[in-house]
């Protein structure tokens, strides 16, 4: 005789229910701890690593559908929103209108950002390419975006 009320971990929103489950818990723990020297993504993140490491690993390939879609919905998301972020009047504000000096160059936010943002190419290339000398990276330049757009994110 079956029951019908049994429940298995096996079905194909258990990811779903994880995912949800920890996006819940996590800032309701840190509030109630009172944690406000952790960032709630940090920890996030480090328990999203520790689930799917122990909880997710045995999942079939149906399931990993519903995670790959969460992803790519979380990162347009993500894009969306720091596009909202940029200040489309402080940028047409930082064009150069008069003579050019070293510096007006110096406080011009926007080429401060460019001359920034190839530094950081230019560093986390090398990072990469140091890394790859350890570890098999097979695009190098994929995996030092990667290291970029995560080092804007930090900032």
């Amino acid at each position: 005789m079956t029951s019908f009320l049994s429940i298995s971990l096996q079905f194909d929103y258990f990811p779903l229910l994880v995912v949800v489950g920890l996006a819940w818990i996590v800032p309701m723990g840190l509030s109630v701890l009172r944690i406000k020297k952790v960032p709630t993504v940090i920890v996030e993140i480090f328990m999203g690593y520790f689930a799917g490491r122990f909880l997710l690993a045995n999942i079939g390939p149906e399931s990993i559908y519903i995670l790959e879609f969460l992803g790519l919905t979380g990162f347009i998301f993500l894009m969306f929103l720091s596009g909202l972020e940029i200040d489309m009047d402080q940028v047409t504000g930082s064009f150069l209108r008069k003579r050019i000096n070293y510096l007006r160059l110096s406080s011009n936010p926007l080429i401060v950002a460019v001359v920034y943002f190839f530094f950081t190419v230019i560093l986390s290339y090398g990072a990469a390419t140091g890394l790859s000398l350890m570890v098999d990276i097979n695009n190098r330049w994929y995996f030092s975006l990667i290291m970029v757009t995560t080092s804007i994110g930090i900032i």
